[in-house]
């Protein structure tokens, strides 16, 4: 992201309507090219995605190279990829950057779903996605409070969406990402604040914090749910009393909790007494709550409300969950899997088959010369608000593992490839392979 709000409020709407018709006008062939390897690392992925659209041939294939690879064009390409009048507004409005002749976008943008959208490098849109899988059919009205730049899931839910974004930048994103979207400005608005006498079928929240301002962010979204709605709340941290926020009354609650970071003992008991509502006993009292909550025989729905609970601390636990096949699509399955097998014996870890987690975001870091720093990669797992910096033997390491069929074969690997002692290599890398197990870097091939 290189560009300030400002500046993307400024580009005319009628050109970024005009980008993302023509990004979307790509055919199977384009989609397939901007699929390849998905379990990849971006930074290892998107290489390989600009050679595959290259190869196309095609002015829409070079279009998706510039915005969705990050690629590369010369002039001439360039203006015939995109059209040669609007090459030169979106030159003129710095959304291209022209460089020795040769042509690249000022910021990447994704392809979701068919919509064209400026990369998010924020956490996941979350709210969304578990909105989708609750949710029968489109909703009339939609409110969507922090979060995601991406609006594309919610364009689909809802006819009309109104966003609540707290910094100005996220608020210039969004206003872009309809006019890719190519939304009408009466389906789609971004405001501070929703109109007090305002009703929403669907309410889309998602809280970095439980601090005072966002709880009133968080009273007025709840307040605007209309009777028989749906409330969808995705927090990093929960409490009793922010619990009790987001259970209207008569609601049926779905609580999941995610592991983020691995949590060894010394770390679960620092935190015990640091916060006291933490431990065992925060958890017992988090799965009385939710007991109380969840609906009885075939209460009546007056509202639904789903809860994903994201902690870093204590160790993680899932602490209820409803019957639904729509929400089966969610990785809790896989975490889960991933962090009981960080703590299995050393035998059943090296027969286990570990891959690179889907969806996991990378960017090359720089050597820092004066501190003597070595070049790495940070990579960020989806639902991960921070990245994991590695450097480059542990790149290749997961690089093995994710095309080796167990993580014996892959240290087999690294130990020839070091000329090394293959016990020696386990006891110097099985760690490493436990804690991206844990941190979500890897996952479990069932």
């Amino acid at each position: 992201m290189t560009l300030s709000g400002d500046r993307l409020d400024a580009i005319p709407r009628e050109h970024l309507r005009a980008l993302g018709e023509r990004l979307a006008a790509g055919d199977e062939r384009v989609a397939a090219s901007l699929r390849v390897i998905p379990a990849l690392p971006l930074g290892m992925r998107l290489p390989m995605v600009a050679w595959h659209l290259a190869a196309l041939h095609d002015p829409v294939a070079d279009a998706a190279r510039l915005f969705f690879a990050g690629d590369s064009l010369s002039s001439d390409d360039a203006a015939t990829a995109l059209g040669p009048a609007l090459c030169d507004a979106l030159l003129a409005h710095g959304l291209l950057l022209a460089e020795d002749g040769r042509v690249r976008a000022a910021l990447r943008l994704e392809s979701r779903g068919g919509v064209a959208e400026i990369a998010d490098e924020g956490g996941a849109a979350a709210a969304p996605g578990l909105a989708e899988g609750l949710l029968a059919g489109k909703v009339d009205r939609a409110l969507m409070v922090g979060g995601s730049t991406s609006i594309a899931p919610m364009l689909g839910l809802a006819r009309r969406l109104v966003t609540i974004a707290p910094r100005p930048l996220l608020a210039a994103v969004r206003r872009a990402n309809a006019a890719l979207a190519g939304a009408t400005v009466d389906r789609v608005e971004t405001v501070d604040a929703p109109d007090e006498e305002a009703r929403f079928d669907l309410v889309a929240i998602e809280l970095r914090f439980d601090d005072p301002i966002e709880r009133v962010v968080l009273s007025r979204a709840v307040a605007a749910l209309a009777p028989g709605g749906t409330l969808i709340a995705v927090v990093e941290s929960v409490d009793r009393g922010l619990l009790g926020a987001l259970a209207p009354a008569e609601a049926q609650v779905l609580a999941l909790t995610l592991p983020m970071w691995p949590i060894d003992e010394a770390c679960a008991s620092r935190a015990a007494a640091r916060h006291p509502e933490l431990g065992e006993a925060y958890e017992r009292e988090l799965g009385d709550l939710m007991a109380r909550w969840a609906p009885q025989g075939d209460a009546v729905e007056v509202a639904r409300v789903a809860l994903v609970a994201r902690r870093a601390e204590p160790a993680w636990t899932a602490t209820r969950s409803l019957a639904s096949t729509a929400l089966e699509e969610l990785p809790l399955a896989a975490t889960f899997a991933s962090c009981s097998l960080a703590r299995a014996d050393d035998a059943a870890l090296r027969r286990a088959r570990v891959a690179i987690t889907a969806g996991t975001r990378a960017r090359d870091v720089a050597a820092d010369v004066a501190a003597g720093a070595a070049p790495g990669i940070a990579l960020r797992p989806p639902l991960h608000e921070a990245a994991v910096v590695v450097d480059a033997a542990t790149a290749d390491l997961f690089a093995r593992l994710h095309a080796a069929p167990s993580v014996d074969k892959a240290l087999e690997g690294v130990a020839r490839a070091a000329n090394a002692p293959l016990d020696a290599v386990r006891a110097a890398t099985l760690p490493s392979v436990r804690e991206a197990l844990s941190t979500g870097l890897l996952t479990v091939v069932s």
